[in-house]
């Protein structure tokens, strides 16, 4: 059987016909290294790409440094950060456990009082035409921690942040998307929406689309959405329907998360004991 390999890979890379491996390895301040296991990523090009998943590294084309020390930024504290978005190298916000918010500007990240010591398991981001200002909500609580747990939904502006109501879910709250003033997406023991973030409630009942909680949601516009969770239900929204995948996407584990890019869904997870990878094509 071997043993397990104790240098973990920690980023694959498509080159439209197959996966290639790579280790990721930093050094930080004190001069240990590192071998990182990201939890998020947020990609501007290929020779700008940021990881987290407790600290932020940057890869800049030669190197992959540490952006955010997570010892260090938070005080030794428990807090880390799990998931990126933002707009470009020099606007980027970092959601994580405990409540933590953090934005990097100007070569430095500042810490964001969140009002709320409940994870936060996601953020998106969405241009607002109106406004001529950015979007950015995150949503959040603390998953298998009791059926009664609470769940959060943050607007964030610059340095402050708003908490919106979550009528009409339940549970805690694992992704977010939307597209602004258009429809909004919340997403975890169920997936709820809304046309405008106003709305007094979000629809839908907990099993009304699918009866598998969903880890991560993304889309390209509201008529092309997709969803993936527990079990390794797979989900994609045509504008018109729902449709589930799960007889040909189930796995002996979950997905974790899900992208789309043109005509190309990647959704990944694990297949226990192994990694799981899911790659379709959209047709017309």
């Amino acid at each position: 059987m071997g043993n397990p390999d104790p240098h973990a890979y920690g980023f694959a890379k498509w080159n439209g016909s197959e996966w290639k491996l790579f280790r990721l390895e930093a050094t930080a301040s004190n001069g240990n290294v590192s071998n990182v296991r990201p939890k998020g990523i947020l990609v501007f090009n290929q020779n700008d790409i940021w990881f987290s998943g407790g600290s932020v590294w940057h890869w800049n084309g030669q190197n992959l440094i540490f952006s955010l020390e997570r010892f260090n930024f938070f005080n030794g504290g428990p807090e880390s950060i799990d998931k990126l978005w933002g707009t470009s190298d020099d606007n980027i916000y970092g959601v994580g456990t405990y409540g933590t918010i953090a934005h990097y500007t100007n070569g430095q990240w500042t810490k964001i009082q969140s009002g709320t010591d409940l994870n936060i398991n996601d953020i998106w981001g969405d241009y607002n035409e109106k406004t001529d200002e950015w979007e950015i909500l995150a949503v959040g609580g603390n998953i298998l921690q009791g059926w009664e747990s609470e769940r959060v939904i943050l607007k964030i502006n610059k340095d402050q942040v708003q908490q919106l109501n979550a009528n009409g879910t339940i549970w805690p709250l694992r992704t977010i998307w939307f597209k602004t003033s258009k429809k909004y997406y919340v997403a975890g023991s169920g997936v709820y929406e809304k046309h405008y973030i106003n709305q007094n409630r979000w629809e839908n009942d907990v099993y009304d689309i699918t009866t598998y909680s969903i880890n991560n949601m993304r889309g390209i516009f509201i008529n092309e959405v997709a969803a993936v969770g527990g079990a390794g239900e797979l989900i994609y929204f045509n504008g018109f329907c729902w449709k589930s995948y799960f007889s040909q996407t189930h796995i002996n584990g979950n997905y974790r998360s899900i992208t789309i890019k043109d005509n190309l869904i990647i959704a990944v997870g694990q297949d226990a004991p192994n990694a799981a990878i899911t790659v379709g094509y959209r047709t017309n």
